[in-house]
């Protein structure tokens, strides 16, 4: 991932937000990190926000109090700063969620380990790149309650393109409906990715032109992909009301006398636009109520109540009679590709029995 270079303003407002704590001796490596949180549509305070001439003890002391959550960048210049330590105490003090992100390593007093051993952790620096860390620090839930909800966007004026699918004669497709947001940047969009291309070579392979492959890849924006568009990349928002938003037109465009299809989607975080309407509506179409469907949510991170919407039940693994449809909750990361893969050809292999 890209790390991006913008300048970035403490957040002002009344909606949940991250209140960062940290020495500003180590303000190079905190910045960067707010930054892409931002980029990323989390709401983020740090104390560059307070206004000349205010009181320094009551400006913390009021953004800690109003914060959502608590992110403490831990360092030798943190340890040794009484200022940080208060803003860490009063936030344990308040019982806000906390998450500890160690700059280095470091060995903490007694009296503060002993403070601090029950909450979660991440070591920043034993990370062999930015994606990697940023994977585990969306796994942070309370993150997500800090993060902008964002009106429905269709597309990008340069993704404006006309969408010409392959194989359009086939007796079936399977639709793609795929998380590329940044959260899934490094290991999970290398899974994913990794996924897909073996699905497609064995659909090849095995069906001969019997399975059409759409691929819809979504973050900030929406965008249609050919199999020969890959492979995907991942960056910005989770913005699954732009990705339904463009269905709307799918049978009459793809799937025109082709009835037969399976859905398969992938998500690793909370919606970050309105989705539940076009949801709603999609819910009207025959083909989306005859679909197959196989829904993965990605890490603690994942939404499994959000898939359960599409399929209208929340029971891991569960088929119904008449069709395939299959939820799997907060799958490892580990464990992706193979479940993507596995669960994509099950339901693949169904659609050309019928």
């Amino acid at each position: 991932m890209e790390l991006i270079k913008a300048a970035v303003s403490p957040y002002s407002g009344n909606e949940n937000y991250v209140f960062v704590s940290y020495s500003h001796r180590n303000t190079n490596a905190v910045i960067e990190v707010i930054k892409q949180l931002q980029h990323d549509g989390y709401r983020v305070w740090y104390d560059e926000g307070i206004d000349p001439g205010s009181e320094w003890d009551e400006n913390i002391a009021d953004h800690v109090e109003k914060c959502f959550c608590f992110l403490a960048f831990l360092s030798k210049e943190y340890i040794a700063s009484s200022n940080c330590k208060d803003e860490l105490n009063f936030a344990r003090e308040l019982d806000k969620p906390r998450l500890l992100i160690y700059l280095e390593d470091i060995e903490l007093p007694s009296g503060l380990r002993m403070r601090l051993s029950r909450l979660q952790a991440i070591h920043m620096y034993r990370y062999a790149n930015m994606d990697s860390f940023y994977n585990k620090l969306a796994d942070f839930s309370a993150l997500e309650k800090c993060r902008t909800v964002l009106p429905e966007l269709a597309w990008m004026p340069s993704e404006e393109k006309l969408y010409v699918p392959r194989n359009l004669d086939c007796k079936a497709r399977v639709l793609f409906l795929l998380d590329t947001s940044g959260s899934m940047a490094g290991d999970r969009i290398a899974a994913q990715n990794a996924a897909l291309s073996r699905i497609i070579q064995t659909v090849d392979n095995k069906y001969n032109g019997l399975i059409g492959i759409d691929i819809m890849k979504y973050d900030t924006f929406a965008s249609w992909r050919n199999t020969d568009e890959l492979p995907l990349t991942a960056g910005g928002l989770t913005n699954i009301g732009a990705a339904l938003g463009r269905l709307n037109d799918y049978d009459k465009v793809v799937l025109k006398d082709t009835k037969n299809v399976a859905i398969v989607f992938t998500n690793d975080g909370y919606a970050t636009d309105a989705y539940r309407e076009q949801l709603s509506g999609l819910k009207n179409t025959e083909w989306f109520k005859n679909a197959h469907f196989v829904g993965i949510s990605i890490g603690e991170s994942g939404d499994p109540t959000l898939l359960g919407e599409f399929i209208e039940t929340t029971t891991n693994s569960e088929a119904d009679i008449e069709h395939y449809r299959v939820l799997f909750s907060n799958i490892a990361d580990e464990l992706l590709e193979e479940t993507l893969y596995n669960s994509a050809m099950e339901a693949i292999d169904i659609l050309s029995k019928s």
